[in-house]
C-alpha cells in the first residue's frame, strides 16, 4: 500500500479548520483524501501518506487546535478494506449476516472500523462519512453471523458512548440490501 497512514481531525470551527488544513499540508508531505464543512458547523480533515507524515502534520493540527477539537484518529497501519472504501470500493451486499453502525463522528467511525477489520473476517459494503447524515459516520460491513456478533461486541465495548444505532440483520432479504451500498463516502447523495 502506498499510504499506509490516515489520520483524521474533526472540529467545531470552519475557520480554524481550514487553518488546521493549511498547517497539516506545510508541515509534511501527506495526500488530502478529505477536507470540507459539514453539518453542525463541523469542519473535517482526512490525511494519508507514509506514517512519519502523517503523524508530523496530525500533531501539528492537534498542537493547533486551540480546544476545538471534537475527535481524532490517526492510524498508523490502516486496513487496507477501510484504505479501499475510501476510495469508494467495497462489497455488494450478499446473504451472509451484515452489521450497520452508527456512530456521532466520523473520527469514531473510522477507527471503529479499521478495528473490527482487523478483529474479524468481514467485507465493506458501505462506508458514509460526514455529507448529507448530519456529520456523523456510518458503515456497513458483512461476513457469517459469530463475525458480526464479536464486530458488534467489540464496536460497543471500545466506543459506546460513540454508538447511535447498530443492527445485525441475519440472512438480510435480497429486496432489503438495495438500502446499503454507496458511491462515496462523502457524498450527500448516497442512498
Amino acid at each position: 500500500m502506498s499510504d499506509p497512514a490516515l489520520a483524521c481531525v474533526e472540529v467545531t470551527s470552519i475557520a480554524r479548520g481550514v487553518l488546521l488544513l493549511d498547517i497539516m499540508v506545510k508541515r509534511a508531505a501527506v495526500r488530502l483524501v478529505h477536507h470540507g464543512r459539514h453539518s453542525n458547523g463541523k469542519y473535517i480533515i482526512l490525511i494519508s501518506g507514509q506514517v512519519a507524515d502523517v503523524e508530523e502534520a496530525h500533531r501539528a493540527a492537534l498542537d493547533a487546535s486551540s480546544g476545538v477539537i471534537l475527535g481524532e484518529v490517526m492510524l498508523p497501519a490502516a486496513h487496507d478494506l477501510l484504505v479501499a472504501a475510501l476510495n469508494g470500493q467495497s462489497e455488494t451486499p450478499g446473504p451472509d449476516a451484515i452489521l450497520l453502525v452508527e456512530l456521532h463522528h466520523v473520527w469514531s467511525a473510522l477507527e471503529a472500523l479499521d478495528m473490527v477489520l482487523k478483529y474479524v473476517d468481514a467485507t465493506v459494503v458501505d462506508l458514509h462519512l460526514a455529507a448529507g447524515i448530519g456529520g456523523k459516520g456510518y458503515f456497513v460491513i458483512q461476513g457469517e453471523l459469530y463475525d458480526m456478533e464479536a464486530a458488534q461486541e467489540a464496536i460497543t465495548g471500545r466506543f459506546s458512548s460513540e454508538i447511535i444505532e447498530m443492527i445485525l440483520i441475519a440472512r438480510p432479504h435480497e429486496d432489503m440490501l438495495s438500502a446499503v451500498g454507496h458511491r462515496s463516502p462523502f457524498a450527500s447523495d448516497n442512498r
